[in-house]
């Protein structure tokens, strides 16, 4: 049964993840189209990218709670059916643009605690020799999303109510999968029996888990770690949104062209997820996130410095070997908190980083309006070395180097 679960966890965990990343890249991708068909601003376009992360790091909070108190099976289910029911409503709302606006909030509440939930799962019911490569290998369904939103979109655009409907009504195979195959986490099972127990004796509930992750040494990785999240994203989630749009707009690509160069830069992005997957294994994942954020800062300014259509087609699966970090925080954070907050732990310093990055659109829009796209580039090139200082300041070790009784006395501690 053991070895059943761990192996329908990676493969329902690679659709559930794939369906995710459908949701939130098909924005990026229709949006020159919905401004086209709308005539919404560049600003208002940004804004529609912002809120939809804002539900993202709302959820991501509150579904890592749920998760950690009502199971992963429950807090799982509940994500997929909410963001694949707004998606598929967002392909009727084009005449009101409020709207547009309630339904991608709405969206991000159900999108925001995958990542968290599914970094959980694979540390759950994988042995710790191989779970950064299972965690990156589940994670590495994101760029495959992507590019599958991409591929969608050429097919569809400029009737992005098509892309937004179909994309919505598929999230049924995900939700099917994890319903009739997955279980809920064994080892979340125990933990909650073994809490159960102490309250039983002490007289006393458990403590709040959200508490915890803010005492004694938690403290500090929780503060790094939500920074490193928070530069992290907020550089990237400008690059998601506005790369086609630089393209397109700054580089003179038509909107086939840049959806080929958008599937190239995610087959790069793919292959990174194997790639640092046995990097992480080998030397540790704070290491290997620290690699990968340097490296995509280095060819954020290359790239944007190129103005040749042939270079910028091959720099784009370059760039993407090195946009592997928000799998490897995945990894990285669920190691660094004990069983009973360990996706409370991951959830808030990955989602608070996603409510600060859902203002990179707006942010950024303005660099872009102001000095163009290429400088908008260079500027997310050095908020992700500041991503790189806060990597710096985390722990070296992880839950995989600590004693196998450190889990059982954090716990303890709290009875």
């Amino acid at each position: 049964m053991k070895t059943t679960l761990k192996w329908h966890v990676a493969i329902g965990g690679f659709l559930v993840y794939m369906f995710d990343a459908v949701e939130i890249s098909i924005l990026a991708i229709s949006l020159p189209s919905i401004r086209q068909s709308t005539g919404i601003s560049l600003f208002q376009g940004g804004l529609l990218a912002t809120v939809s992360w804002l539900g993202i790091a709302v959820s991501g909070l509150a579904m890592g709670i749920i998760a950690d108190t009502y199971g992963r099976r429950r807090a799982l289910l509940i994500s997929l059916l909410v963001f694949g029911a707004a998606t598929a409503a967002f392909a009727f709302a084009g005449g009101s643009y409020e709207m547009m606006l309630a339904l991608r909030f709405v969206g991000g509440l159900g999108l925001g605690g995958v990542w968290a939930i599914l970094a959980a799962y694979v540390a759950e019911t994988w042995p710790a020799q191989s779970r950064s490569r299972v965690t990156l290998g589940v994670l590495s369904s994101y760029p495959v999303g992507a590019a599958l939103a991409a591929a969608v979109g050429g097919f569809f655009l400029p009737d992005w109510q098509s892309v937004f409907l179909w994309c919505g009504v598929a999230v049924v195979v995900p939700l099917l999968y994890v319903f009739f195959l997955i279980p809920e986490s064994p080892e979340w099972q125990e933990s909650v029996g073994r809490r159960r127990s102490g309250a039983d004796r002490s007289g006393k509930p458990p403590s709040a888990p959200v508490k915890e992750i803010f005492k004694g040494d938690l403290l500090r990785q929780t503060i790094f770690g939500t920074l490193a999240a928070s530069f992290a994203l907020f550089a990237y989630i400008a690059l998601l949104t506005w790369l086609p749009s630089y393209l397109s707009s700054d580089r003179g690509l038509t909107l086939e062209q840049t959806s080929r160069y958008i599937v190239l830069f995610n087959v790069g992005i793919f292959a990174s997820y194997f790639i640092f997957g046995v990097v992480a294994d080998k030397v540790g994942e704070r290491t290997a996130l620290i690699v990968s954020l340097t490296g995509v800062a280095t060819m954020l300014v290359v790239y944007s410095l190129a103005t040749n259509a042939v270079v910028l087609l091959w720099l784009s699966p370059i760039m993407g070997l090195f946009i592997v970090f928000s799998g490897l925080l995945g990894s990285y954070f669920s190691r660094i908190y004990p069983v009973h907050i360990r996706t409370t732990g991951a959830g808030f310093c990955f989602n608070v980083g996603r409510g600060v990055a859902a203002f990179s659109p707006l942010l950024t829009a303005g660099i872009a309006t102001g000095y163009g796209f290429s400088t908008m580039l260079v500027v997310c090139a050095a908020i992700f070395g500041l991503a790189v200082a806060a990597v710096l300041c985390l722990p070296r070790r992880t839950g995989r180097d600590r004693p196998a009784t450190a889990d059982l006395s954090a716990e303890g501690a709290q009875a």
